[in-house]
């Protein structure tokens, strides 16, 4: 998974968006179960924080290039494609919480997801960064502090002012999130 999300841009150039949203989609989803190798002793911390890490690549190369840059949460069905639903919903799909209590993974792991999430919303693509900020107000709870910093730092940036954006980072830095 870390390969391919490392390198999606060309990998999955030939395959058309409802192909890419459909195989990326099993991969992470829960009921697919390839996300769960996540979990196995035999992975070492250090391939747990690359696969991590491989989000970003993952977003820039590929959802920030196919997706139509509309914001999900407030689309219409005939706006919104499967790859932009599966991008705005990424976090939710992928069957980690921002709680390592519930999972096996180390702590360090889900810093660098909130690293990664940071990332992803320097990424110039409204569909990109309202997943980020999405999945950053999922990790409220969990991470008040550090979601809250960081949502905090994308919203006087200036990023985000784009209708509807903006009001939904001030939200999710609260946990307030659709």
């Amino acid at each position: 998974m870390t390969h391919l999300f490392n390198h999606a841009g060309e990998l999955l150039a030939p395959y058309s968006d409802e192909v890419v949203s459909y195989g990326l989609d099993y991969i992470i989803n829960e009921a697919g179960g390839c996300v769960h190798g996540l979990y196995h002793s035999s992975l070492s911390q250090e391939q747990q924080i690359a696969w991590v890490r491989s989000h970003y690549p993952l977003f820039r190369h590929v959802f920030a290039k196919r997706c139509a840059p509309v914001l999900g949460h407030t689309a219409t069905m005939v706006e919104h494609s499967r790859l932009n639903t599966l991008c705005y919903m990424w976090w939710d799909i992928i069957p980690v919480s921002g709680y390592p209590e519930i999972t096996r993974l180390p702590t360090l792991w889900f810093e660098e997801a909130l690293d990664t999430m940071h990332q992803i919303l320097s990424i110039p693509h409204v569909a990109c960064q309202e997943s980020a900020i999405h999945g950053l107000g999922h990790w409220y709870y969990r991470h008040q502090h550090r979601v809250s910093r960081i949502l905090n730092a994308y919203v006087l940036s200036g990023r985000g002012l784009r209708a509807g954006l903006h009001t939904y980072a001030l939200n999710a830095r609260k946990g307030r999130i659709l």
